[in-house]
């Protein structure tokens, strides 16, 4: 992949994300690892295998679990803060449901793994909130 922005569509940092990380660094143990807390934490219905588990980072192409990826306003946007439309109905169900996995992964997850998920998939509305913030003052320049 030649440019990858490491904050997806919907807000989800692949810079501190353990899919990313552990394909980057080809660490089966790790990918198997986080399919099992995925499961655990009910991102997933099953377990996956480490090579299932395998991502390269968001793309306009990459499947999404809030369909963000066929929005009619992404153009050439790197992700929503980028968007005059933002916040829209799409990604506020987005964060609504990041926060209902917030609330269950509190009693899932150790204190380490919450911190991940929390810097990771968690904190997407505070990210796009600046991306949009920085966005508009770039537009009005």
């Amino acid at each position: 992949m030649s440019e990858l922005n490491l904050i997806s569509f919907c807000g989800n940092d692949c810079s501190s994300c353990p899919r990313y990380l552990g394909t980057q660094a080809n660490d089966t143990e790790m990918l198997q690892q986080l399919a099992e807390l995925w499961f655990r934490v009910g991102f997933r219905d099953k377990i996956l295998s480490a090579n299932e588990m395998q991502c390269n980072g968001c793309t306009k192409d990459s499947s999404c679990r809030y369909k963000i990826n066929d929005c009619k306003h992404r153009g050439d946007k790197k992700n929503c803060g980028e968007c005059d439309f933002y916040p829209c109905d799409k990604i506020s169900i987005a964060f609504e449901k990041a926060n209902i996995y917030r609330i269950s992964c509190k009693s899932k997850c150790t204190d380490n793994e919450l911190f991940i998920m929390e810097k990771t998939f968690f904190n997407k509305q505070n990210t796009l909130n600046s991306i949009y913030k920085s966005y508009c003052e770039e537009e009005l320049r």
